[in-house]
């Protein structure tokens, strides 16, 4: 997500009456664009499956000069989504569904009939729309990132809906914004943002030679649902040159692994070679030794990222995300495996202050929070005690643990 500050608070919303804490993570309900009323029902997208899409999709890679007819191919989306397992959860992708029915519904009211129409302006009209009331920045965000997923989806389809960029910088992040479609180009608050109060308080501190206290440190916010799967997206269509190494590091990270970790990831440290399902981290100075569990997607990747080393004939022993001649544990391989997950994001249209690779290891204890309702089990994919840093980590409220 581009950063966009909210304005100046006013005064009386800076008196320090209670500890600022950042807020919690949304829940999938609230981020449901919204019943619509009994007498206008949004008309459902048609249920195709992935071998109907994957047919339509040639049709149109044969013929790239016919109209991309929203009708057509957004109801194809679904059946990706469905048949790659890119959501986390069923809720998750049920949401992104009901998202896309409603864009599906708003162009032709708004007069789009081809999907190269639909430009920043037009992505910006549908992400601010008032559909339901005024809608609330966690629907913003979602809505936003619904739009980035299903271009990313029509790019794995084949599917070409933008020209050359115009933009400015290196020739990987141009393409990257022609995958990620208009949508990415929008600037978007940031979730989890710090008060001017907060800002100040850390600046003074630093001034001062002290340490911000730790509510006034703006943390690396964990992924949201629909920004992990733009993630796998995003490194699905990566240069086929370090494809693997950019997946099985995203896979890697989403378990749990920091970057000083996925470097030492070697083949004989997941369960199985041949299906893994766990694998062993070597721990860090800030995180302990420990075994993770997979994430249905990794596993896939994992699994096929595996066999294509074995057929190479490369040691079981060898390091899976990291090729190069330097010690793993290098502080320049950490910083490599760290860079190459930041252009996963920037690519993916996933920036601002409160987004860093830890991100998405914070994602992952988030999830772990959400699927078990037990903090030991965030810790324990953190490599943490399960105390107030585990807490801020994952961004969550001690109010709603008790």
């Amino acid at each position: 997500m581009t950063a966009a500050l909210p304005g100046a608070l006013a005064t009386d919303d800076l008196r320090p009456t209670a500890a600022a804490r950042p807020r919690a993570p949304f829940t999938l309900v609230g981020l449901r664009p919204g019943a619509p009323s009994a007498a206008q029902p949004l008309p459902a997208l048609r249920d195709i499956s992935y071998a109907q899409a994957m047919t339509a999709a040639a049709g149109h890679r044969s013929d790239p000069n016919q109209p991309l007819a929203p009708a057509d191919l957004l109801p194809l989306l679904p059946a990706v989504w469905r048949q790659l397992g890119l959501f986390p959860t069923e809720d998750g992708r049920a949401a992104a569904i009901a998202t896309l029915t409603r864009f599906a519904a708003w162009l032709p009211v708004n007069k789009v009939t081809d999907l190269r129409d639909v430009d920043t302006a037009c992505a910006t009209r549908f992400v601010n729309g008032k559909f339901d009331g005024e809608p609330t920045l966690e629907h913003k965000h979602w809505r936003r990132m619904t739009l980035i997923v299903s271009w990313l989806t029509l790019d794995h389809l084949g599917i070409v809906t933008a020209g050359a960029d115009d933009g400015e910088g290196p020739a990987w992040l141009a393409t990257a914004r022609c995958r990620r479609g208009p949508a990415g180009e929008i600037p978007a608050a940031q979730l989890f943002r710090l008060t001017d109060l907060q800002r100040t308080r850390a600046a003074k501190a630093r001034r001062a030679g002290k340490k911000p206290q730790p509510t006034d440190v703006l943390p690396d916010r964990p992924l949201t649902e629909i920004e992990i799967v733009a993630g796998r997206l995003t490194v699905a269509g990566w240069n086929p040159a370090s494809r693997d190494q950019i997946t099985v590091s995203w896979a890697l990270a989403e378990a749990g692994a920091g970057t000083g970790e996925i470097p030492c990831v070697r083949g004989t440290d997941f369960d199985d070679l041949a299906a893994p399902t766990h694998v062993h981290l070597v721990g860090t100075r800030n995180a302990a030794p420990r075994t993770v569990a997979l994430t249905p997607w990794a596993r896939a990747q994992a699994t096929r990222v595996l066999r294509r080393l074995e057929r190479a004939a490369v040691p079981a022993g060898a390091t899976v995300a990291y090729t190069g001649r330097k010690d793993p544990e290098h502080k320049d391989v950490q910083a490599s495996i760290s860079g190459n997950l930041n252009r996963v994001l920037d690519a993916a249209g996933i920036t601002g202050d409160d987004v860093a690779p830890n991100s998405i290891r914070h994602w992952a204890a988030r999830h772990a929070y959400d699927t078990t309702g037990r903090l030991r089990a965030a810790a324990g994919v953190l490599g943490r005690d399960y105390g107030i840093d585990c807490l801020h980590q994952i961004a969550l409220d001690p109010v709603e643990v008790g």
